[in-house]
C-alpha cells in the first residue's frame, strides 16, 4: 500500500504510511492528516488505518479510509493569513491615513499638498493590489480547471519577462533553459512566476535578473528565478518555504502566500537561497513524463 503513487510526494510520507501501517497490524487504531498526490495534484486527508480482529483477537484485516478535507485546510489557512494580514495593516495605515490627511488639511501650498497627496495615493493603492490578490486568491481555492489548462514553460516565461521588461526596461534578465526543459506546466503557473518576477526586478535596482529552467529527471522540473537584491528577509523566505502564516504581517507577504498556494496546489515545493547580494527562488515542480515536452512555439 505505501509503494502506490499517493505516496510519491517525499520520502517522509511513505515513511509516515508506513509506520502507520505497522502500528495498525499490532492492534491500534491510527489516524493523521496527511498529504497525498492524486489526480488533482496534492491533496490532504483525513487518513486512517482500523485493525480488524478474527475469533481468536489477531488482526486479519486492515481497513484504510482517507477523507479529502483540503478545500476546508485550504480555506481556514487562507482566513489566517487575511485575518493577520488584515488586522496589523488596517492598524498601521489607519493611524498614518489619519496622521496625512491631518497634515493634508494643514499645508499652506500647494507643493507640500501634492507631496501629502502622493502618499496618501500610494497607502490606498497598497490596498487596492492587496484586494485585487484576496480575490486571485478566492478563484484559485475555487478553481476546477486548475490541472486542465497546460501551457509550453518558454512560452509562460517569454510572457513573464516582456511584462517585466515593459514595466522596467533598465533590468538584464536572462533565460536559461536546458534541453528537455521546456514541457507543458499548468497555466495557473505564470500569475506565480509573475509575481516572483516582478518582486526581483523590484528589489534588484536595475541589477541582472536571471531565470534558469532544468529538469533533473523524468518527472520533475525546476525554475530558479535569481535577483541581486539585499537579500529576501527571513520572515517572507519562510512564508514561502513552510506557508507558516504568522510570518505574514505586509503586503508583499500576501502575494507570497500567493505563489506558495499555486506551487503546492499543483504538488510543487519551494526554497529560498538567501545570499547577501541576492536572492534564488526555486520552484520544484511535477511534470506527468517526458512525454510532455513541447515545442518551444506553443
Amino acid at each position: 500500500f505505501q509503494e502506490v503513487s499517493w505516496w510519491t510526494r517525499s520520502e517522509a510520507s511513505r515513511e509516515s504510511v508506513t509506520a502507520a501501517l505497522d502500528r495498525a497490524a499490532r492492534g491500534n487504531f491510527v489516524r493523521y492528516e496527511a498529504d497525498v498526490m492524486g489526480a488533482e495534484g496534492l491533496r490532504t486527508i483525513d487518513f486512517s488505518v482500523k485493525p480488524v480482529l478474527d475469533d481468536d483477537g489477531w488482526v486479519s484485516l486492515l481497513v484504510v479510509e482517507g477523507r479529502d478535507i483540503t478545500d476546508q485546510q485550504q480555506r481556514g489557512q487562507h482566513l489566517a493569513v487575511l485575518e493577520r494580514v488584515m488586522r496589523h495593516n488596517i492598524r498601521n495605515d489607519l493611524t498614518k491615513l489619519r496622521g496625512w490627511t491631518q497634515m493634508l488639511y494643514e499645508a499652506d501650498d500647494d507643493a507640500r499638498r501634492e507631496e501629502t497627496y502622493g502618499t496618501l495615493q500610494r497607502i490606498l493603492d497598497k490596498w487596492e493590489k492587496m484586494t485585487e490578490r484576496t480575490q486571485e486568491i478566492n478563484q484559485l481555492l475555487d478553481a476546477q480547471a486548475l490541472h486542465e489548462s497546460h501551457r509550453s514553460l518558454t512560452a509562460i516565461v517569454d510572457e513573464t519577462v516582456e511584462r517585466a521588461h515593459a514595466s522596467n526596461s533598465d533590468t538584464d534578465i536572462t533565460v536559461d533553459v536546458d534541453n528537455g526543459a521546456d514541457v507543458a506546466v499548468p497555466s495557473v503557473l505564470t500569475d506565480a512566476i509573475d509575481e516572483l518576477l516582478s518582486n526581483a526586478v523590484a528589489v534588484s535596482d536595475d541589477g541582472p535578473v536571471t531565470i534558469r529552467c532544468r529538469r533533473p529527471d523524468s518527472t520533475w522540473l525546476e525554475l530558479t528565478i535569481d535577483d541581486s537584491g539585499p537579500g529576501l528577509p527571513d520572515a517572507e523566505a519562510e512564508v514561502l518555504e513552510s506557508g507558516e502564516e504568522t510570518a505574514l504581517s505586509h503586503g508583499q507577504g500576501l502575494g507570497l502566500w500567493f505563489v506558495r498556494m499555486v506551487v503546492t496546489e499543483i504538488g510543487g515545493s519551494l526554497s529560498a537561497d538567501v545570499r547577501d547580494d541576492g536572492t534564488a527562488i526555486t520552484l520544484r515542480i511535477p511534470t506527468e513524463s517526458a512525454d510532455t515536452e513541447v515545442s518551444t512555439d506553443q
